[in-house]
């Protein structure tokens, strides 16, 4: 839709709204973009705009009662908050010499100037779940007597982690914050793909032989998408 149809339809939501045309929509649907906070609504290449506004309008209530329910954002600075394999570790501020990050028992000791707190964090958060999903996609891969070309680190949108057909796992750092469990269920998950490239029965059994227990740890993760897409960026 054209950018004045985007601005009829936000106003129609009520809510910050984006709008994405999908050729594999077959209906209007939303959802709510865990990063962004964002209404997501997706719309087959065919859809009108007045079917559109009746779709939005139909779903207000449950717009309202989205945008109502998603947590308030955090930023890396001092004094906030941060989550570090599941508990919670506040940004401290120091004049003392020393590395950027130290982790301290309920604590980010941070070093330097104040200007590059946001990014110091970002930084050592990101090579902590390096590090940390370095070890449990070794560990796995192991196990199952695997290769795996390249493990990579970054900031997907909408996926937590990933394999590709050429041996490469992806992953979100932002895993580092949720309990290990859940962060080595990922890593579970996205190594048993290299032997089984589906979703089906054997590929499931083989998640539960590496990471017994991991429907709990899915679950959680579920629950903690909308809070740890909430910090830093």
């Amino acid at each position: 839709m054209r950018d004045v149809d985007v601005a009829a339809l936000s106003n129609e939501a009520g809510a910050s709204l984006s709008v994405r045309t999908s050729g594999r929509a077959r209906r209007l649907s939303l959802r709510v973009d865990p990063r962004s906070g964002d209404i997501v609504l997706t719309l087959p290449p065919s859809a009108k705009l007045g079917a559109a506004r009746r779709f939005l309008r139909d779903h207000r209530a449950w717009i309202e009662k989205q945008a109502k329910a998603l947590p308030d954002r955090i930023p890396f600075a001092a004094g906030a908050t941060v989550p570090v394999f599941g508990e919670p570790h506040t940004i401290v501020p120091s004049a003392e010499r020393g590395p950027p990050v130290t982790r301290n028992p309920g604590k980010l000791v941070v070093t330097g100037d104040a200007r590059h707190t946001p990014r110091r964090i970002a930084d050592y958060l990101h090579a902590l779940a390096s590090r940390e999903l370095r070890l449990a996609v070794d560990d796995f891969a192991e196990r199952i007597d695997r290769k795996v070309a390249r493990i990579t680190v970054r900031d997907p949108k909408t996926r937590w982690g990933s394999c590709s057909t050429t041996g490469t796992l992806s992953f979100s750092w932002r895993l580092v914050m949720a309990p290990r469990r859940v962060l080595r269920y990922v890593a579970a998950h996205e190594v048993a793909h290299l032997r089984h490239p589906n979703h089906g029965q054997h590929f499931w059994s083989l998640v539960a032989t590496l990471h017994p227990g991991f429907a709990e740890d899915r679950e959680t993760l579920r629950r903690l998408t909308l809070d740890l897409n909430r910090y830093g960026g």
